[in-house]
């Protein structure tokens, strides 16, 4: 039998969330009617959209690079006057070409002159830590170099892997700003919802 396909919809979440799930494990669909009040800390992608930092958490696999292509595609088509930058951090064995194909590119140097905003999609955190080991220290210095009110960068990086020293140093590049500019959210495991019925399949997590 063919699988089923079903179109899925994400959740996300802090890290220290509260979430509420049914008899299944399953979380209680936060677009039903009394999900606002079951869980209200579960939040789509679109909803995160004011923090300049975040930090998406979660396992490894291609329904959450799927997720972060989707959100640079949303971007690019909602937000025509903005640059969108987008790259895998596994992708590189060295800091020199890193540095030189993330922050030292025409677009980079472009928005560095103009008013406009830039997102920053940097995926796969975990895996360039293997190949660079200074990636979360050389994130740091190279962003705090960069106009912080015009930027909004989305990391995305496997929970345990996460280095506290890149989410300090955000956190210091923001101190200035509200609290709303740095912050990390958790992706549930399998987050999915079927249009069929509008339910959400959402397991919790640890």
């Amino acid at each position: 039998m063919a699988d089923r396909k079903y179109q899925w919809l994400r959740f996300w979440g802090p890290r220290d969330g509260n979430f509420k799930v049914n008899s299944y494990g399953a979380l209680e669909d936060p677009l039903g009617p009394y999900g606002q009040h079951l869980n209200p800390q579960a939040k789509l992608f679109e909803e995160l959209q004011s923090y300049h930092c975040l930090g998406l958490l979660g396992e490894p696999g291609p329904a959450n690079r799927k997720e972060l292509k989707l959100q640079v595609s949303m971007i690019t088509k909602t937000n025509a006057i903005d640059a969108v930058l987008p790259f895998q951090l596994r992708d590189y064995q060295t800091d020199t070409r890193l540095c030189r194909d993330v922050f030292e590119n025409a677009v980079m140097r472009s928005w560095l002159t103009s008013d406009h905003n830039l997102y920053l999609f940097l995926d796969s955190l975990d895996e360039g830590l293997l190949t660079v080991n200074t990636l979360a220290t050389l994130l740091v210095e190279e962003l705090k170099k960069l106009p912080a009110d015009r930027l909004y960068v989305r990391i995305a990086c496997r929970t345990a892997e996460w280095p506290t020293i890149l989410e300090v140093g955000l956190r210091n590049i923001g101190a200035t700003k509200n609290s709303r500019y740095v912050s990390c959210f958790h992706c549930a495991k399998r987050t999915s919802m079927k249009l069929l019925g509008r339910r959400a399949l959402i397991r919790k997590t640890s």
